[in-house]
């Protein structure tokens, strides 16, 4: 008989997770999720729990989850299987995305946009973006039905539809196209050691060096931190790194007493040349990148090299709800550093950024258009 995962997990635990602000959401899913069966590999010391669940419940839990029942049994690692019995995976298509965008941060602009549409055992993505040829060079399909296989016990095949050729000049053109006029300043010698030894080899892109199983040197921005103790005293940090092409998780091990310049790591934001191995790691079912050493970096600055500097006439703010990602203030920095005489901010439905736009404008002599996006709505 399976058992709730409310008699495992205790009062306190959920208290634990309420800390992260993820109890008010998902205490119906704790109180109602079955436990149908537990294997232990005692020779790798670690167990796959195997549940079953009414209720969606996104990664974010599940990864919580994992963390708390590593503790509770000393096992080096736990790995949560789950079965969702609502087979209707389109309604949790926006949660499928975000769990994507933790592997693929850069791809996420992409696949918000998406609209999925199920036709029996085929589910076909609707993308007015133009974005089908980069996410099946991605294989993003093929992590989509990956997971709707797994969670909801279903083979679906996944298609990406997008715009006629006509109005879509590719990917590739559109990049040679920017190439010519944006160009990326080399990234400087790293600075400050953090972890191991200074890192002064030259990075590859994540991309082409994810199967070298030799030493490898990347760099990147930090997302995704979290950091915890192991039994045996040492610290484990666990990050993604992305180079805004692709990503990938990063972990170190370190006692903190011998590495003080980790002191120095402050996780998400930051931008580091990192060296070490690639291996496998079954606790994400994933390659992972073993740092030997860290070091401080500076991320590249991108500058316009074009005789006649472009004006760029529809941005949008983080004003732009579900939108807009830009600081408004960051926004116009840019624009003034690559020359640009002008900009205009395009906000949905309202000019809430512009007291920041008038105040960035003045600070960095460049001219704000006033401008709004509206909305069209049709009352009988």
């Amino acid at each position: 008989m399976a058992k709730k995962l409310c008699d495992i997990i205790t009062e306190d635990d959920i208290e634990k997770i309420a800390s992260n602000k993820l109890v008010y959401d998902h205490l119906e899913f704790i109180r109602n999720c079955d436990v149908t069966a537990i294997e232990i590999k005692k020779n790798e010391n670690k167990a796959y729990i195997f549940m079953s669940s009414q209720k969606y419940a996104d990664f974010l839990l599940l990864k919580s989850l994992e963390d708390i029942l590593r503790e509770k049994t000393g096992l080096s690692q736990v790995d949560i299987k789950i079965r969702f019995e609502d087979g209707d995976f389109v309604e949790y298509f926006g949660q499928i995305i975000e769990e994507l965008g933790q592997v693929h941060p850069h791809l996420l602009p992409i696949l918000r946009e998406a609209v999925p549409e199920r036709n029996n055992n085929k589910l076909d993505i609707r993308l007015d973006n133009n974005g089908s040829d980069i996410l099946k060079i991605r294989r993003i399909d093929e992590h989509i039905s990956d997971i709707i296989s797994e969670k909801f016990d279903e083979c679906i095949k996944v298609d990406f539809i997008s715009g006629s050729k006509a109005e879509d000049p590719g990917p590739e053109s559109i990049l040679k196209k920017a190439e010519k006029t944006v160009r990326t300043r080399p990234a400087k010698k790293a600075k400050q050691v953090l972890l191991g030894k200074p890192v002064k080899s030259d990075p590859g892109r994540i991309e082409d060096l994810k199967n070298s199983d030799e030493t490898i040197v990347l760099e990147g921005e930090v997302f995704g931190f979290s950091k915890r103790t192991l039994n045996s005293g040492k610290s484990l940090y666990s990050f993604a790194l992305t180079d805004k092409e692709s990503s990938i998780y990063v972990k170190a091990i370190f006692d903190e007493s011998k590495y003080p310049g980790m002191a120095g790591f402050h996780g998400n934001g930051q931008y580091i040349r990192v060296r070490g191995r690639i291996q496998y790691d079954s606790y994400i079912n994933e390659k992972v990148l073993l740092a030997r050493d860290i070091s401080q970096a500076v991320c590249p600055m991108r500058t316009d090299d074009a005789p006649e500097k472009r004006i760029e006439l529809h941005a949008h703010t983080q004003m732009s709800a579900m939108d807009g990602i830009c600081d408004t203030q960051k926004l116009i920095e840019q624009a003034a550093r690559w020359g640009h005489k002008a900009i205009a901010i395009t906000d949905h439905g309202g000019l809430y950024a512009y007291p920041d736009a008038y105040f960035a404008s003045m600070k960095h002599d460049i001219k704000v258009i006033v401008n709004q996006g509206l909305f069209r709505h049709c009352c009988r």
